[in-house]
C-alpha cells in the first residue's frame, strides 16, 4: 500500500526495527507502545504497530491498532486500505466490506479500496459499472504506488477470469506513468502472451525492448569468468527457479533431475520459494541447493558466481517471482532459458533457448535474443508428481467438448473457432473452468461475455457453460471425464493440460500457430504419435473436432490405449530426455571454451 511520512523520529523508529530483527517482539511491542502513546494519532506509526502484532499473532491487538490507523486517518485513506486488505487476509469478507464502505464514505473515488472491494464481492449487484469504474480511475490516477497497489490487488483476479486486457491497460498505465520500471515492463511483457491481438514480430519486439532496458539498467559490462575451460570435465549446472514446489512446472523437471547422471553433471538449485514436500523431493535429487528467496539480484549473482556453476539454467523467464534482473547480472558463463516461459526472455545475456524443431521451426531466430537450441526430440520431459486417477469408463450425457487451461488462455479468437464446431455438430457442448475461487456473479458475468463472443461467430450460446473452480487437484483430474475431447486453445496452447487430458485418456485438437506459445501442443502430440489431431486452420481444427465428437464411443473405448502410447511416448521417456539434455549441456559447454565471451 502506498506510504506517508510519519512524525516520529526517525531513529526511534529504527530502534523498534533492531528489536524485531533480532527477535525480540516483546521488546519492540513495549518501545512502540511508547511512541504510540506519545503520537496516538500517527497513522504510520499505529499501522507498524498492527503489523507487529500481525507477525505475532496477537490478533485481536492487530485488529485494534488497524482499526485505530483506520480512524486516524481523516485526511489520508491509507489506514482504511490496510484496515480492509488485513480483514482480507483473514478471511473476513463480510467485515471487509464495512471497512471499505466506511473508507469510501470519506474517499469515494480512492482507487484501491474500490479494488479490495471489488475483489470481496461489494459490486457484485452490478460487475460491469464497477469494473468501468475501475477502468475510468486507473486512466485518470498519476501515482505509480497506487497504481502498483492496485494491480497487485486485481491482477490475480482478473487474470484467473480470463480479464487479461484490463490487465494490459492497467500495466500500461503503470507503464506510461514509470516508463523506466524493471517490475512493470516485466508484467508488460508477461501479460503480452495472452494477447491474440499481437502477432509473433510484435510478441517479440516488447520482449527485446525489455531485455534491453533490464541488461542496460543492471549491468552495462558482462563479468569476466575464471571457470576451468577442460571442455570434458564434470559440469556444474545450475537451476534457478520460483518454482521447486507443488507446482505445474514440477512435472516438467523433477522427474529428469532425479535421473541425471553424476558422473557428468553436479547439479545446483537456486530455489526461490518457500519449501514444501515436493521441494524436499528436489533437494535429494540434487547434490547442492541454495535458498535464495530473501536475496538481493545482487546478492544471488554473488552467490551463484561463487559456486562457478557453469551453466545456469532458469525455469522462470517472466512469470510471477521472476529473477530477470539477476540473470541480466550474467553470474554463470552459460545462461539458458527452458520450460518455464514460452516465449524469448529478450535477454542477450541468456545465450541459449531450449526448444525443438516444431515448437521453433528454421526461421524462428529472429523472433529470439537467444540462440535456439533445438533438441531432436520433444524439447518437453514429462513425468506427472502425482499419481495417474483411474480412467473414466463412462460417457458424458451429450457430446461435450472444451479445455481446462487457465482461463486466460481462452481467447476471444478461441471462442469463434468454437463457434465453428458448432454449426458443424450443433448438439455438442462446449465448457472451461473458472481458474480460481470467483463469486458467482463474476463467474456469471464472465459467462454472459464468453457466450456473446460465440453467438457472434455463429455458435449457439445455449450450449456454452463456464464451470466453477474445482478446489481440488484430484477432482480436477477426475473432471477430464467430463469431456469427450479436449480442446487447445490459442494463440497460447496449454502445456500442462495437453498431457493431463492425454493422461485421462481425452483427445486434444490443437491449431498450429505461427510462434513458440502456440506450438508447444503441435510438438506433444506429434512426438506422442497423434499428428492426426494437429489443424493447420481454424477450418481443420473444427473439423476434427467434429470428427471426433461423431465417434465418441470410439474415442471411449480407447481411452486406455491413448493414455498407455503417452506413457510410452518419447515426452515420457525421460532416460532419453535427460541424456538429450545433458549432451545439449555438452555442446554449450565446449562453445564456450572455445569463445569464452
Amino acid at each position: 500500500m502506498a506510504q506517508q511520512l510519519s512524525s516520529v523520529d526517525s531513529s526511534a523508529m529504527q530502534k523498534v526495527q533492531r528489536l524485531m530483527h533480532l527477535g525480540d517482539i516483546a521488546g519492540a511491542i513495549s518501545q512502540c507502545d511508547k511512541l504510540v502513546e506519545a503520537h496516538p494519532d500517527d497513522v504510520v506509526l499505529l499501522l507498524y504497530r498492527a503489523r507487529i502484532a500481525d507477525q505475532a499473532q496477537h490478533t485481536t491487538d492487530a485488529e485494534l491498532f488497524f482499526r485505530r490507523a483506520a480512524t486516524a486517518s481523516a485526511l489520508s485513506p491509507l489506514g482504511h486500505r490496510h484496515l480492509a486488505a488485513w480483514l482480507q487476509s483473514q478471511g473476513r469478507s463480510h467485515d471487509v466490506l464495512a471497512a471499505v464502505d466506511d473508507g469510501l464514505k470519506l474517499f469515494p473515488d480512492d482507487l484501491p479500496l474500490l479494488s479490495i472491494g471489488f475483489r470481496a464481492g461489494a459490486n457484485d449487484d452490478n460487475i460491469a459499472s464497477a469494473i468501468q469504474r475501475l477502468e475510468e480511475l486507473i486512466l485518470t490516477e498519476d501515482d505509480a504506488q497506487v497504481l502498483s497497489d492496485t494491480l497487485n490487488l486485481l491482477s490475480p483476479l482478473f487474470q484467473s477470469f480470463g480479464e487479461s486486457a484490463f490487465v494490459e491497460r492497467l500495466i500500461g498505465r503503470l507503464v506510461e506513468i514509470e516508463p523506466a520500471s524493471i517490475d512493470n515492463r516485466r508484467c508488460q511483457a508477461f501479460t503480452s502472451l495472452y494477447n491474440d491481438a499481437l502477432d509473433p514480430t510484435d510478441l517479440a519486439k516488447i520482449h527485446f525492448e525489455f531485455g534491453q532496458m533490464v541488461e542496460t539498467s543492471i549491468a552495462p559490462k558482462w563479468p569476466q569468468f575464471s571457470n576451468n575451460r577442460n571442455a570434458d570435465r564434470k559440469l556444474r549446472i545450475g537451476y534457478l527457479s520460483p518454482d521447486f514446489r507443488a507446482h505445474v512446472v514440477a512435472n516438467f523437471n523433477l522427474g529428469w533431475i532425479e535421473m541425471h547422471d553424476p558422473d557428468e553433471v553436479e547439479v545446483t538449485l537456486y530455489i526461490g520459494n518457500s519449501p514444501d514436500t515436493v521441494t524436499e523431493r528436489f533437494i535429494a535429487a540434487s547434490e547442492k541447493h541454495r535458498f535464495i528467496r530473501d536475496l538481493s539480484p545482487v546478492a544471488a549473482a554473488e552467490k551463484i558466481k561463487s559456486d562457478k556453476i557453469d551453466i545456469l539454467v532458469d525455469f522462470a523467464g517472466h512469470t510471477t517471482g521472476s529473477l530477470t534482473a539477476m540473470l541480466a547480472l550474467r553470474p554463470a558463463p552459460v545462461q539458458v532459458s527452458y520450460v518455464g516461459y514460452a516465449a524469448t526472455t529478450g535477454l542477450s545475456r541468456i545465450n541459449y533457448r531450449i526448444v525443438d524443431g516444431i515448437t521453433d521451426p528454421e526461421g524462428a531466430e529472429e523472433l529470439a535474443s537467444e540462440r535456439l537450441y533445438r533438441l531432436d526430440r520433444c524439447f518437453l520431459g514429462y513425468k506427472r508428481i502425482t499419481e495417474l486417477p483411474e480412467l473414466s469408463s463412462v460417457l458424458p450425457d451429450v457430446p461435450t467438448a472444451g479445455t481446462f487451461n487457465n482461463l486466460i488462455k481462452v481467447s476471444d479468437t478461441t471462442l469463434r473457432a468454437w463457434a465453428k464446431i458448432h454449426q458443424l455438430h450443433p448438439e455438442v457442448r462446449l465448457i472451461t473452468k473458472c481458474h480460481l475461487p470467483t463469486s458467482e456473479p463474476l463467474r456469471l458475468f464472465k459467462l454472459a461475455k464468453m457466450r456473446e463472443v460465440l453467438e457472434r461467430a455463429g455458435g449457439d450460446p445455449d450450449r456454452f457453460d463456464l464451470l466453477p473452480f474445482i478446489l481440488s487437484y484430484e477432482e480436477s483430474q477426475l473432471a477430464y471425464g467430463q469431456l469427450d475431447i479436449a480442446l487447445d486453445p490459442f494463440p497460447y496452447n496449454g502445456t500442462t493440460t495437453t498431457f493431463e487430458a492425454l493422461s485421462m485418456g481425452i483427445p486434444v485438437v490443437t491449431l498450429l500457430g505461427t510462434d513458440h506459445r502456440s506450438r508447444v501442443s503441435a510438438s506433444i502430440l506429434k512426438h506422442v504419435g497423434l499428428d492426426q489431431w494437429i489443424a493447420k486452420s481454424i477450418e481443420e481444427y473444427a473439423e476434427i473436432a467434429a470428427d471426433l465428437l461423431n465417434n465418441r464411443k470410439e474415442t471411449l473405448t480407447k481411452r486406455p490405449e491413448l493414455r498407455d502410447l503417452l506413457l510410452k511416448s518419447d515426452p515420457c521417456n525421460l532416460t532419453a530426455h535427460v541424456t538429450a539434455l545433458e549432451d545439449a549441456y555438452r555442446t554449450m559447454w565446449r562453445a564456450w571454451c572455445e569463445d569464452p565471451v
